[in-house]
């Protein structure tokens, strides 16, 4: 197994092109820094762009993040499979922000800014309920250019209060809020949105998206017969996974910000060079462990 420079491909080189993942990726968020800067003539179309590249800033920490956590403990090489099934929980996170973002490409800007705005203020609503921001404003601002009616957010805020409290009436009331502003259910993208993904680099087939979320989901909800079950080379099947979720995520960041031609070259090269030697590397590795 040698690379494009005639170099024995390892886990190590895979590590690379992930860390060089994670510096385009830096890269990024450099770039959307700059665009955020620009300002438009109407003022509250400047703060669409905003809103919708913050989020994309946001989003991208977090890959960014989780990436760096999951490369530290993947480096070690003694270390036991049972901690390192504990990352497939941080990967089902990052699936599930990908996802979003097929959905929001999906749709057009009025329905995405309800998705993106309802999560900044049912936040705000669970957490601080009582104290108004300058992002709460601009949200509201942005909600009314688009002619969106949402409650007041004191209103809202103790709807989200009272729901805890298990009220009847806000319950109805926030599930219906739910319905008109909040994204559907991860299965819901998968079955609706998804299947325009199928071909697209890296490929991944549906079934396969919906079983590896189903996994995920049942570890991250603390099912215990999945401790200690999986594969003996699990550090391979972390690191594929992650790999191929963050370039899908990157192909969908971009087409939202509209900044598409770097990520096509980094899908390429790990389509020519990465891909078939990991695939080779990982059965060898398969074969050595099950005989």
């Amino acid at each position: 197994m040698n690379n494009q420079n005639n170099q024995v491909f390892s886990f190590n080189t895979a590590i690379d092109f992930e860390e060089k993942i994670l510096l385009f990726s830096n890269e990024l968020v450099n770039l959307i820094d700059k665009k955020g800067k620009i300002e438009l003539p109407d003022p509250t179309e400047s703060l669409v762009r905003v809103k919708i590249l913050l989020f994309s800033r946001q989003s991208l920490k977090l890959f960014i993040n989780r990436t760096e956590f999951i490369l530290d403990y993947l480096k070690r090489e003694n270390i036991e499979m049972e901690k390192l099934e504990i990352l497939r929980t941080l990967l089902r996170g990052l699936l599930e922000i990908y996802l979003k973002f097929v959905y929001l490409n999906n749709i057009r800007e009025p329905e995405r800014i309800k998705r993106i705005i309802w999560k900044e203020l049912y936040v705000s609503a669970l957490v601080i309920p009582k104290k108004e921001s300058k992002m709460i404003s601009s949200n509201y601002a942005i909600l009314n250019k688009f002619n969106i009616n949402f409650p007041d957010f004191q209103e809202f805020s103790t709807l989200v209060q009272n729901y805890l409290k298990f009220d009847r009436t806000s319950m109805k009331e926030l599930n219906k809020l739910r319905k008109d502003y909040d994204y559907p259910s991860i299965r819901n993208i998968i079955k609706e949105c998804y299947h325009s993904r199928i071909n697209e680099e890296p490929v991944m087939p549906e079934f396969f998206i919906s079983y590896i979320y189903s996994v995920f989901s049942e570890q991250i909800h603390a099912n215990q017969y999945f401790e200690g079950i999986g594969e003996i080379n699990i550090r391979y099947q972390l690191l594929g996974f992650l790999t191929q979720i963050y370039l899908k995520f990157l192909k969908e960041i971009t087409k939202l910000i509209k900044e598409e031609e770097e990520i096509d070259k980094l899908i390429e090269e790990w389509k020519k060079n990465i891909k078939p030697n990991f695939t080779e590397l990982w059965l060898n590795q398969r074969a050595v462990n099950y005989g």
